[in-house]
């Protein structure tokens, strides 16, 4: 047998030890307080050699942290996991008596004999902008999902989950005693987040929502004094206007990174954001773009220290229950409905692409996706959980958390605090009624609120202001004004000049058909580095 571990050149901060003849690869860090391959040692090996299956598996489910790792023990055998939400990513090719593990797709890509396109993976990043169920762009690399680890013995390769985003049981506490329990939860997560900055600055990128409002809170109810906040996108928006009077009202400080176009276009044509885009695309889903130009800006000033770990409030909408479809607030959902609910929520990049054909392929994967058939019917409460689980490994760890990789391609820290371990436990337990619109949540922030600012309402406008006013006069195309808004106005709108790249009649020949800067981003993926068309 033969293994490849292929860790190189992307720029992720990799660990390796070699432990009493024991060889470990780690990408980020356990929550351990000492030395993380070490303790990846002691967990995971007995005398050399990797433990069986199931003590594996009930080692990795009680791990915290962020963090992709590879232990190879004395024998060559290896087991490689990813953690909780897909901190990092693992990908993994087998091939005869090889096997091709690691971290670099690009890599792995050029080690095979052959490589095939997966039409239906690149289908679904056409219309969703990433590609689900342990897939890539091409059908011999696969990639480790969320809470999923691989186990290798020179013959048999063995993929199997140790965690899934799903509770069969339901809390039955009282409201007041689920918002008891939700703050003592999270002081308890930041108490040990502030352990581990040990005294490092802490930078929270500021908005107007609730869930960087809690992160900003929540330090400085804790006595963490090196705290900065700033916000970005065009000058006036709304989101930086909300953040500087939150900054204010809490005594910290804030700054603004202000977005010109021209500064959009030019940062958008460097090889700095060509590097980023290969780096993040990573062969499964579309670079996100929301933090590059302000990283960028920041770089390129040298304002941020090296030492500064950023905390951001991902993903505190998800979680505590925004992301619900409001499909699926009856008694009884139907399995046609439980889909469509899915697909008109995060399969509609592209409107041309919403074909009865595209639709029954898309079905497939979602189905695919849950491992397990669904009831032809079932109720809200069940929907909700199967619904979170798929949006969870599909979603959140394929597109959203994957938005770390700006950090990461900067050399920046980072901590995701709402995506704790305590937090999964907690929130997989909350029942429909206490999640949907995030009734718990609104109703835990305004319940603990020390310094008065969950109460603060903001106007939200989408930028600049002679736009939105002009958005009222498009009320004269009566039920196409949705459409004609899009064509015309959108393109100077948003909160950043992602639209910046491409001139307004460029942007006017995909603007009929296309969702948000997302769909353009996988566009542009797809066009640039595959020669595969949209539209």
């Amino acid at each position: 047998m033969k293994i490849e571990i292929v860790t190189a050149p992307l720029p992720y901060p990799l660990q390796y030890r070699e432990i009493n003849g024991v060889r470990v690869w780690l990408v980020g860090r356990l929550h351990t307080g000492d030395d993380s391959c070490a303790a990846l040692h002691r967990a995971l090996t007995y005398q050399g050699k990797l433990l069986a299956q199931e003590q594996l598996r009930a080692r990795l489910r009680d791990m915290r942290g962020n963090f992709a790792f590879i232990v190879q023990d004395r024998d060559r055998a290896i087991v490689a996991a990813v953690d909780k939400i897909r901190s990092y990513p693992i990908f993994y090719f087998q091939v005869n008596d090889i096997l091709y593990v690691g971290s670099d797709p690009y890599e792995i890509k050029t080690r095979l004999p052959h490589i095939t396109r997966d039409q239906n993976a690149f289908l679904e990043f056409k219309m969703a902008g990433y590609v689900t169920g342990g897939d890539s762009l091409f059908k011999e690399i696969k990639q480790l999902q969320a809470g999923a680890f691989l186990m290798w013995d020179g013959k048999d390769l063995r993929v199997r989950d140790y965690y899934t985003f799903y509770n069969p049981t339901t809390s039955g506490k009282s409201r007041d005693g689920l918002i008891d329990e939700l703050h003592q939860t999270t002081r308890r997560i930041f108490k040990k987040m502030i352990e581990r900055l040990n005294g490092r600055p802490a930078w929270v990128p500021l908005s107007g929502g609730l869930d960087s409002r809690l992160v900003l809170c929540m330090l400085k109810e804790l006595d963490y004094d090196r705290i900065q906040t700033f916000s970005y996108g065009i000058p006036g928006n709304c989101e930086a206007a909300a953040a500087q009077a939150i900054a204010q009202k809490i005594n910290v400080p804030w700054f603004s990174i202000p977005y010109t176009r021209a500064f959009g276009r030019r940062a958008f044509y460097t090889k700095e954001r060509e590097a980023y885009f290969h780096f993040a695309h990573a062969l499964s889903g579309i670079p996100m773009m929301t933090d590059f130009y302000a990283l960028y800006a920041l770089s390129l000033e040298g304002r941020i220290s090296k030492d500064a770990v950023i905390i951001n409030g991902q993903t505190g909408d998800f979680i505590s229950g925004e992301h619900i479809p409001a499909a699926l607030n009856h008694p009884e959902i139907t399995q046609d409905g439980f889909l469509n609910a899915i697909i008109a929520k995060h399969y509609a990049l592209w409107r041309n692409l919403h074909t009865p054909e595209n639709v029954i392929t898309i079905k497939q994967r979602i189905m695919r996706m849950l491992q397990a058939s669904l009831p032809r019917a079932f109720i809200r409460e069940d929907a909700m959980k199967r619904y979170e689980m798929w949006e969870w490994r599909a979603r959140q760890a394929q597109h959203v958390v994957a938005g770390q990789r700006a950090y990461d391609f900067f050399g920046i820290a980072w901590e995701l605090p709402l995506w704790d371990d305590e937090y999964l436990n907690f929130w997989s337990q909350i029942p429909f009624e206490h999640k949907f619109r995030q009734s718990l949540y609104h109703a835990y922030v305004e319940t603990h609120d020390p310094f008065g600012v969950f109460r603060m309402k903001f106007r939200r406008y989408t930028p600049p202001r002679w736009a939105h006013w002009l958005e009222n006069a498009f009320v004269v195309f009566g039920s196409r004004q949705d459409e004609y808004r899009r064509l015309y106005l959108k393109y100077w709108q948003k909160y950043a000049y992602f639209y910046a790249k491409d001139s307004y009649r460029t942007y006017q020949h995909y603007a009929r058909y296309h969702r948000n800067p997302s769909s353009v981003l996988a566009k542009d993926v797809l066009e640039r580095e595959y020669g595969e068309l949209v539209l």
